[in-house]
């Protein structure tokens, strides 16, 4: 007879730790149960982590932060399948890296006053190693309080992080207490930071800071242009009568700024003689500068590109993508791509990153982003630090606007709202396309009978400006730092005290 191998009680425990904890993760980001997520959650996923790695060697550390990551994110970028299932797989690794990297130094041995800052320090050590690695990349537990205007404040001062500290601070106290260590202590240390939280946020909030410039008018275009028509030649008359129309109908409430999302141009803008004449003619209604998301060939490259276009057709200036969808927007290395596209059919990029950015000079400079560039904190940090009075994010969620992917691009440009102190103007495809102030609320988004995905339409609003420069778009990501400085001193002083005990 063959032995059948038998998880022990205290595994099962264990992966039903694990579960829980991934469940939780997923349930606080937007998701198809609920649709703007449920962040009061994020204070809670780590515990059951937590528990389970009370007390485990370092593989079972490893194993765990594993299992965690893959399950966790399984959840979360469920709606990249469609687009990639290598793409989605891939992504799914590569984030995991960080609860791997969390558990492998995680020690619940240490019985220290000060355990819930170290944990929340190297979480916050896990996130930011993961965002070198993915060249800027930032998505963490952080973006889950985005509609959580008074807990976001703070990364006007500590970016993103700040807030991925505070939720795992409350997580890994909630732990001690559950653990029945330093009870009182852990219960003042989440009234503490709490208040500290919430009274920055009610106090940059209100009252508010005099607006110092006039505002400039801007009108959001919103296509929603079926995707299986986006490149097909038979309906670029139809999808530019689209525009044209909505444009038109905007530019009634007399806009400085028309703002198309990303690609809306049916077609190479560049090396199409029919485009041009086009746009011209339709400047010359509207009376307002265009920018429009289209793509660009210079030299046999294709660039995913926005163009800035006068009222007078002069281009004034264009901006390519520089950090692209990987099995999307580009595939490496190239014999991968061949291999997709040509032997399993994948619909695949072959897209040229861009190599600079650009500071738009209109009557207020401002920067774009493409895509999903407003993940990367750096970039539209440098791009305010440079001169940008705000910044624009032209996208095409439309393969993925079913799921919950919209909303969880639509967090990214809050937080970066709300670091640099800037409007972020959002104009897609299939929505949402909206307008965030410096705070983070959403104004004028484009919907129809309370509906903002998949519908076509426009909005008009006056952005106004602050004299400001927050302390995160001078300083950068100081905080994180900082937690490194903690995790690495609170591990030194560990090493040391061990020492001298033999």
């Amino acid at each position: 007879m063959y032995n059948i191998p038998v998880i022990k009680p205290r595994y099962k425990a264990g992966l039903f730790f694990i579960f829980f904890s991934s469940l939780l993760y997923y349930l606080s980001f937007p998701n198809v149960i609920f649709k703007h997520g449920l962040w009061i959650l994020a204070y809670f996923f780590a515990v059951p982590l937590f528990f389970s790695l009370d007390r485990k060697k370092l593989l079972d550390r490893v194993w765990i932060g594993v299992i965690f990551g893959i399950l966790s994110y399984s959840f979360v970028c469920c709606w990249l399948y469609p687009v990639s299932i290598i793409g989605g797989l891939s992504f799914v690794v590569i984030l995991s890296i960080q609860p791997v990297l969390f558990c492998i130094f995680y020690d619940s041995r240490k019985d220290n006053v000060l355990a819930s800052v170290v944990i929340a320090s190297l979480w916050v050590l896990s996130e930011y190693l993961r965002a070198i690695l993915l060249q800027g990349f930032s998505w963490n537990i952080g973006y889950t309080q985005s509609f959580n205007i008074p807990v976001i404040q703070i990364s006007d001062v500590t970016g993103s992080y700040g807030v991925v500290f505070f939720i795992i601070l409350l997580n890994a106290s909630i732990y001690h207490i559950i653990k029945k260590q330093r009870v009182r202590f852990h219960i003042g240390l989440i009234f503490i930071s709490t208040v500290f939280v919430i009274s920055y946020g009610s106090s940059a909030v209100s009252p508010a800071i005099p607006e110092d410039d006039r505002p400039v008018k801007v009108a959001l275009i919103q296509g929603n242009i079926d995707q299986e028509k986006k490149w097909d030649e038979a309906f670029v008359d139809e999808i530019m009568s689209t525009y044209e129309d909505l444009s038109l109908e905007a530019s009634k409430e007399q806009p400085e700024l028309v703002i198309w999302p990303e690609t809306a141009m049916p077609g190479y803008w560049m090396s199409d003689d029919e485009l041009r004449p086009r746009l011209e003619h339709l400047l010359k209604k509207i009376d307002a500068t265009l920018l429009f998301g289209t793509a660009v060939v210079e030299l046999e490259n294709n660039y995913n590109s926005a163009v800035l276009m006068a009222k007078d057709g002069h281009i004034r200036g264009v901006y390519s993508k520089i950090h692209l969808v990987p099995f999307a927007e580009i595939i490496r290395p190239k014999l991968l791509e061949g291999v997709l596209r040509d032997k399993l059919g994948f619909k695949v990029g072959s897209y040229t990153n861009g190599g600079r950015k650009v500071v738009f000079d209109f009557d207020r400079d401002f920067g774009v982003v493409i895509c999903s560039e407003d993940f990367y904190p750096g970039l539209i940090r440098k791009l305010v630090d440079n001169g940008s009075r705000f910044v624009i994010n032209i996208t095409n969620d439309a393969r993925i606007s079913a799921s919950s992917a919209p909303v969880l691009h639509l967090q990214a440009s809050i937080l970066r709202a709300v670091e640099n102190r800037i409007p972020v103007i959002r104009c897609a495809n299939s929505g949402p396309s909206c307008f965030i102030d410096d705070l983070g609320n959403i104004k004028s988004p484009v919907e129809r009978h309370e509906k903002r995905l998949n519908i076509a339409g426009y909005s008009v609003e006056s952005v106004g400006f602050r004299a400001r420069k927050a302390v995160y778009t001078r300083k950068g990501d100081i905080f994180s730092l900082c937690c490194v400085i903690i995790f690495i001193v609170s591990e030194a002083v560990q090493i040391l005290s061990s020492r001298v005990n033999l």
